[in-house]
């Protein structure tokens, strides 16, 4: 779990200096490594809906909500 905390939090350093792609590299490996973990599924979305790919932003975001429904 904490390597997954790592890449999630690797994820949002690149989401804010505007790395997009490796944005999403780090949150897939978070995801890899804990599939739970909702944030990254959240962070991932939102950096494919920033690329442009709707799709694939609404699906991890709606991953997100299934895991995290509150």
């Amino acid at each position: 779990m904490r390597d997954a905390i790592e890449a999630f939090n690797q994820g949002i350093d690149h989401m804010q200096n505007n790395e997009l792609e490796h944005a999403i590299e780090a949150f897939t490996r978070a995801i890899e490594l804990d599939p739970e973990l909702a944030v990254a599924h959240n962070g991932r979305g939102v950096a494919f809906a920033l690329i442009g790919d709707m799709n694939r932003g609404i699906a991890d975001c709606s991953e997100a909500i299934r895991l995290v429904p509150e």
